[in-house]
């Protein structure tokens, strides 16, 4: 299911890339049809992401290595954001003859509406993200399954230790030998849905699934709303949306550099840093505490910063809100919820 979430996750980035429209259409429409399959992928690939990175890590550095691999992601966002910057620079002589050339029509959804050499650079930045999902699929199709599930799922202690041995040694997972005199099988019943809900239907344990899908959607709140308001804070540093259609597009482009990096960025590696210090929990707790409190000033005094000429105090506590929503939150709700749940359902089964 790990090759089979970014398999998904390639073809509707493609498909996305790839959409266009037609009389009985629109290519919003498309892009919201592809965009929407395109979730199903992520929302698999977030979960076992930890997982996996749970089943496999050591108890030592669990947290650290679960940290570091949802941690990438901030490295993505910069990535994609220097694509955007650089595709545009390919294509500025383009832009802007055909800027000057070009008539608009007053139709944004006519046919013609929009400049081709735009439309090539929105469609190779979102396209160009299946250069790297291509390249990690081969590996997500060839790491073994982690010892856990072979132990506690497909009941086969020994190829579970083979798989562990061999991924530790770096060599390709070999098949079990049923052949094999050595072969020890576990005998108890596999897990059902009935056994799921069962298990969950316990408030101690129903609890924990409850914690982890609950705080993740309200921090999702928060996390897409605050990005929903980029263009308030890029009017704020200087990079509004004003001047030429090149310039606008290219204000956009360094804008949202400056402000991934300015705390989205740290705040990811500060959480590598610190989980195991600091401790999952209180780095949940404390970055929930935070963030309201910044949320609470943000919303009730929003007109009096934003009415200040130099917006300082509005961009501190916008880079403050990035910083730490992922040096915690937005880090710990992977980290600590899914491997305690992973930990629970695994250790009950037992």
């Amino acid at each position: 299911m790990y090759g089979v979430s970014l398999m998904i996750m390639i073809f509707t980035t493609l498909s996305t890339a790839l959409s266009g429209q037609g009389p009985a259409t629109s290519a919003v429409g498309i892009i919201v049809f592809w965009r929407v399959l395109l979730g199903i992928g992520i929302g698999g690939d977030y979960p076992m992401s930890a997982v996996i990175t749970s089943e496999f890590a050591s108890t030592r550095y669990r947290g650290r290595m679960m940290a570091a691999v949802f941690s990438m992601q901030g490295f993505g966002i910069i990535t994609a954001a220097l694509v955007y910057y650089f595709t545009l620079l390919a294509f500025q002589s383009a832009i802007i003859y055909e800027a000057s050339t070009i008539p608009i029509p007053t139709d944004p959804l006519a046919p013609s509406a929009g400049l081709p050499a735009i439309d090539r650079v929105w469609r190779i930045v979102v396209g160009f993200g299946c250069i790297p999902a291509l390249i990690s699929l081969y590996y997500r199709l060839t790491i073994p399954e982690t010892p856990r599930y072979t132990i506690d799922i497909e009941r086969d202690i020994v190829q579970g230790e083979r798989d562990a041995e061999d991924f530790l040694a770096n060599e390709k997972p070999h098949k079990n030998d049923m052949s094999s005199p050595h072969e020890l099988q576990i005998i108890t019943p596999k897990a059902s849905r009935r056994d799921f809900i069962r298990h969950f239907g316990q408030w101690k344990y129903g609890k924990v699934l409850l914690g982890t899908a609950g705080s993740w959607f309200m921090l999702d709140i928060a996390f897409y709303g605050l990005g929903l308001n980029n263009s308030v804070i890029l009017q704020a540093i200087g990079y509004a949306s004003s001047g030429s259609t090149y310039q606008i597009l290219h204000n956009i482009a360094v804008g949202n550099l400056i402000i991934q990096c300015a705390g989205t960025l740290p705040g990811y590696w500060f959480a590598v840093a610190f989980i195991d210090i600091i401790g999952r929990k209180p780095m949940q707790i404390g970055s929930f505490a935070i963030l309201t409190s910044l949320f609470v000033v943000i919303g009730f005094a929003y007109w009096p910063l934003y009415a200040q000429e130099s917006k300082a105090g509005f961009i501190a506590l916008f880079v403050m809100c990035q910083f730490f929503m992922n040096f915690g939150a937005n880090t710990t709700t992977v980290t600590f919820f899914l491997c305690n749940l992973t930990n629970i359902t695994v250790h009950r089964s037992w």
